[in-house]
């Protein structure tokens, strides 16, 4: 979850987000944009918009300044099944980007490796299921790796 803000908005928005350093730049569904009001300009045929974001949590003062392509749709559900184990367990005490990782809300911002590198802090640590790990970034720590541990051929 992230804080938006924009300017010539009133306030700001919390949207669900996801951090992809493979995708090339950020995205934001086409009904956020439209919700949030936002302004759009036109390059190469290609709609965008931008924005800030920052850290869902009140008592930060970090935030970043995003230009984003206007898109249909991004995922609607994250994971196909549900995910039975809480990666969030061992992290109580911990700023967490999204407090319910698990949850399969739709996705309205995919920050991409434009923004990847601004939003990376150091520490990373195992999240206690698998391989699944927890990155340190400054809107808290984010889970990324395999769900489920599937069997290796070998």
């Amino acid at each position: 979850m992230v804080r938006i803000t924009a300017e010539g908005m009133e306030g700001f928005s919390m949207l669900r987000a996801i951090i992809s350093q493979s995708a090339t730049m950020s995205k934001i569904s086409y009904a956020a944009f439209r919700r949030l009001g936002l302004q759009s300009r036109e390059y190469k045929g290609e709609r965008f918009t931008t924005f800030t974001v920052s850290p869902r949590r009140t008592n930060s003062d970090w935030s970043l300044k995003v230009n984003a392509l206007i898109i249909e749709d991004l995922p609607r559900r994250i994971y196909s099944d549900p995910i039975l184990e809480d990666p969030t367990r061992c992290f109580t005490n911990y700023a967490l980007a999204d407090p319910d990782p698990r949850g399969n809300s739709p996705i309205d911002v995919e920050l991409g490796a434009d923004t990847y590198s601004a939003i990376r802090k150091d520490g990373c640590t195992a999240a206690g299921i698998g391989d699944v790990l927890a990155y340190n970034t400054q809107l808290g720590y984010v889970f990324a790796g395999p769900i489920k541990n599937m069997p290796r051929n070998g």
